[in-house]
């Protein structure tokens, strides 16, 4: 059995009212699924936002305007990504958003965005891009991740690094100036202990049996003479 057809022409060629109230739904459906996307696009828990072919705003959803703390009309059409980041980030992303441009895709880079209010924004960048049949830019489709916290706790960790190198380096500088201390003590006791040369020369001039060398003569002699008599 063919399935049942809708009609779509009344007498005179107007919509019957089945097909009006089809076309109703689809509209309506049509209408939630783009109201649901939007909402879903401008509630992300993460920053997006579109850039033409000179790195100008196209688009950019509710929360990486939270973030900024610039309203929508401040930004779309009125300011490029490069009027929202420090000046040291600045070559980095021309010369980054050239290679995008030509390559189609970009992974997370770091930035440094600015806020309305002039405070630092520290952001993590992905990026696709959409392009024409023939291969033309035509705008980006731009992720941003804050990562505050995540620096935060790299610049802790950093300062913990350099504490530790720290007073690893003062510990060492100790380690070696007592070390250079006990071999200094150990070579002065092994000096001390040695005899001098002249206890030596008084050592060997000790009489034996208690006498000097002069008397020991002198009496070898009287007993020699006494003898020979």
């Amino acid at each position: 059995m063919a399935a049942e057809r809708i009609p779509t022409n009344g007498p005179r060629g107007r919509k019957s009212p089945a097909a009006l109230g089809e076309l109703k739904r689809l509209q309506e459906e049509l209408l939630a699924i783009r109201t649901e996307l939007e909402d879903f696009y401008n509630k992300a828990a993460c920053g997006h936002h579109s850039l033409d072919e000179k790195g100008m705003f196209l688009r950019i959803n509710d929360t990486e305007l939270g973030w900024l703390g610039y309203t929508r009309e401040e930004v779309v059409g009125r300011k490029s990504f490069g009027d929202l980041i420090t000046p040291r980030c600045k070559a980095l992303f021309q010369k980054q958003f050239a290679i995008f441009k030509e390559r189609g895709s970009i992974k997370d880079l770091e930035f440094e965005m600015v806020r309305k209010d002039g405070s630092i924004l520290p952001v993590l960048l992905s990026a696709t891009a959409i392009k024409s049949e023939d291969g033309r830019y035509l705008a980006s489709r731009s992720t941003i991740i804050e990562i505050t916290k995540r620096k935060q706790v790299e610049q802790q960790m950093l300062k913990e690094q350099e504490e530790l190198e720290r007073r690893v380096a003062e510990r060492t500088a100790a380690l070696v100036s007592a070390n250079q201390r006990l071999v200094e003590e150990i070579d002065m006791r092994k000096r001390s202990s040695r005899p001098s040369p002249k206890a030596n020369n008084n050592c060997a001039l000790q009489p034996k049996n208690g006498r000097p060398p002069s008397m020991r003569f002198r009496t070898w002699s009287l007993f020699w003479i006494t003898n020979s008599k």
